[in-house]
């Protein structure tokens, strides 16, 4: 009976031990050896490992030697140590069946958690409503896991990206909020405030009013309603002080931090812009005069729509009669009172400009971007093709494509765009399976198209045959495999022959994604039902009925395509001058502009985050576009006396 009772306590005892350590206690009984050696190894083995893990040091735990013949509870937990010390390390070599392999139910209850959580991220990035599945089981909302509040804090976390990544901003919101009463230390809460902060930010204006108006909570209502009044009324610091102060009244116990409302009213006050004249320079005659014409339009349709207009005055200066003579230009706006140089448009008289504005200290915004270094004070804004390429392979990199060809045009445009998606592309780890140009100028894309899709190899394969049995016989062409979407730069003409002959040559089924130029601007539902399943690119002006394209309708019939663009950059380049100097100094403020989501880079250039519309019977739809919020604190740094 003494044997037989020995035998039976000395695995409850080994397990014992295990959970103790596993359930964080500092001190802990030393373990004396028994007559079993060899379990009492597993178990110093086992404990060693729970130690480095609880430690962070996952290189320990990958190279520790695993033991055989473990009870399931305990091979269970050195599996999932193992498993997410990988997670951390070498997240590329872990495949799903390692976690399925686990049977979570045997782990104690932190480590279930810690489970969802490692198997939420993995997967995360390939199926987003599988690992909202995940966090949402049972587990992880029960009350005896509230003693682990830092893992509720990456729980909410997580959930609150996965739900931003499948466009669910508002409950990604709620997490954020959600998350806070797992927080204690100041620096802490003020960081989830201002992720908070960056994803409401981003939202369009309907957005946010769906939030004031419809939902219970007067937290989210709260932070949705102080960033609209600060998204109208930044450039009016009186006006902005008097709305925060009604703000205040209307939600008393919302815990945004005092710091945070200060922060924006020393911003409007000492920040904001706020010149008398101010100078455009176009060229308003010559080879660019319509160009010109449609961002004049553009920027006096803001101008007349301040309601500063009457103390601001604008004087244009043509820049198209002598291009080299821009420094007169210059000297002549500055001489007639300028405080605020808008212009020039042509790359090289921009050039010329940067290198003499250094000497002034008036401030501008070029209207063309060059490689130049430019002075403080100055910025430059474009409707840059590169920038479009960057926004395309973001959208497919957080969509969970890995594998991308491009179709481009063969011309400048085309290598411009595929040398920036290719660089944006790699900084991502993902692939080009390969690349594909086409004679714009042509009305047949086959051959580009079946050089992409690697049917070329196929046919000869099938003239080889016929050529060896010297007989005919049915067959179909096969595309590779390997191509998990299509990255296409086309005008509206090329664009509605692309997509049907994509069909024809077996490639229906690969999605395609879009830069902006293949849409007119205009809905034409019998001339675009051939590039139906398309996923584009384009502004906000073009593709949502905003408050200035209702209030402007007469300029949506005056233009269209790219020069319908150039209208939007005029209304937004008048529209964003007060606001440049507080963008420059809060990397992370936007813009919320009639040509995109802007922002400001290190290099002083306004950066354009554009919006995202399906062609479906012909008609783009609004497809809800995915908000990256950069991380601002981490949760693996998080110690227990940071929280509650």
């Amino acid at each position: 009976m003494r044997i037989c009772s020995a035998l039976m306590l000395r695995p409850l005892l080994s397990i014992f031990l295990v959970l103790a350590l596993l359930s964080g206690c500092g001190g802990g009984t030393p373990i004396r050896p028994g007559d079993d050696g060899e379990t009492m190894a597993e178990a110093l083995n086992l404990s060693e490992l729970a130690a480095a893990y609880n430690d962070g040091n996952y290189n320990s735990v990958i190279n520790s030697p695993r033991v055989d013949n473990l009870p399931l509870r305990e091979q269970a937990l050195q599996n999932f140590f193992h498993l997410s010390a990988q997670l951390h390390t070498e997240p590329l070599a872990i495949t799903e069946s390692q976690f399925i392999e686990i049977e979570p139910q045997l782990l104690p209850l932190r480590y279930q958690l810690e489970y969802q959580l490692d198997y939420a991220i993995f997967i995360k990035a390939s199926d987003a409503g599988k690992a909202l599945q995940l966090l949402n089981r049972p587990t992880v909302s029960t009350n005896a896991l509230r003693e682990q509040p830092q893992l509720f804090a990456k729980f909410f976390r997580l959930r609150a990206e996965i739900n931003n990544q499948m466009g669910l901003s508002t409950a990604a919101a709620n997490d954020y909020i959600r998350r806070e009463q797992f927080l204690k230390r100041d620096d802490q809460i003020a960081a989830n405030q201002i992720t908070l902060w960056m994803l409401l930010s981003q939202l369009p204006q309907e957005e946010l009013d769906g939030i004031i108006l419809g939902e219970r909570s007067p937290t989210i209502q709260g932070w949705a309603d102080l960033i609209a009044i600060t998204r109208e009324l930044t450039r009016f610091p009186d006006e902005l002080s008097e709305q925060i102060a009604l703000w205040k009244r209307r939600y008393p116990e919302h815990p945004s931090q005092e710091a945070l409302i200060e922060d924006l009213l020393e911003r409007s006050q000492k920040l904001v812009l706020q010149p008398k004249q101010i100078a455009v320079l176009l060229p308003l005659s010559g080879s660019y005069a319509k160009a010109a014409a449609a961002l004049r339009d553009g920027i006096l349709t803001s101008y007349l729509a301040d309601p500063q207009m009457d103390e601001i005055r604008l004087n244009f200066y043509d820049t198209a009669a002598n291009p080299d003579a821009i420094e007169t230009i210059f000297q002549r706006a500055i001489n007639d009172g300028a405080e605020f140089i808008l212009g020039p448009l042509n790359k090289k008289v921009v050039q010329k400009m940067n290198a003499i504005s250094g000497d002034y200290s008036i401030p501008m915004l070029s209207l063309n971007l060059t490689g130049d270094v430019i002075h403080e004070g100055s910025y430059q804004f474009s409707l840059s093709p590169e920038g479009e390429a960057i926004n395309a392979a973001n959208r497919a990199w957080h969509e969970g494509y890995s594998r991308v060809s491009m179709l481009l045009p063969e011309n400048r445009l085309g290598k411009r765009m595929a040398q920036a998606f290719r660089k944006q592309w790699d900084a991502y780890g993902g692939t080009i399976a390969n690349e594909a140009y086409y004679n714009p100028k042509l009305n047949d894309f086959a051959t580009p198209i079946k050089r992409m899709l690697d049917i070329n190899r196929s046919e000869a394969r099938r003239k080889t045959l016929r050529r060896i049995l010297g007989e005919k016989f049915e067959y179909t062409p096969r595309r590779r495999e390997d191509i998990e979407l299509i990255f296409l730069s086309a005008q509206p003409r090329q664009a509605r022959i692309i997509k049907p002959q994509l069909r024809f040559h077996h490639a229906a089924d690969i999605p395609v994604i879009a830069s902006s130029h293949l849409y007119t601007g205009k809905p034409d539902r019998q001339l675009d039902r051939d590039m139906n399943g398309i996923l584009f690119e384009d502004m906000p002006w073009n593709i949502r009925k905003t408050e200035f394209s209702k209030a402007n309708t007469h300029l949506n019939k005056k233009y269209s395509g790219q020069l319908k663009r150039l209208v939007a950059m005029g209304i937004d380049s008048y529209q964003i001058i007060p606001l440049l100097p507080i963008l420059n100094a809060y990397p992370n403020e936007l813009y919320q502009g009639e040509s995109g989501q802007l922002s400001l880079n290190e290099k002083n250039q306004i950066e354009r985050k554009l919006s995202w519309s399906q062609f479906k019977r012909g008609t783009p739809r609004q497809v809800k576009d995915f908000i990256y919020v950069e991380p601002t604190i981490d949760d693996e740094k998080m110690d227990e006396t940071s929280v509650q």
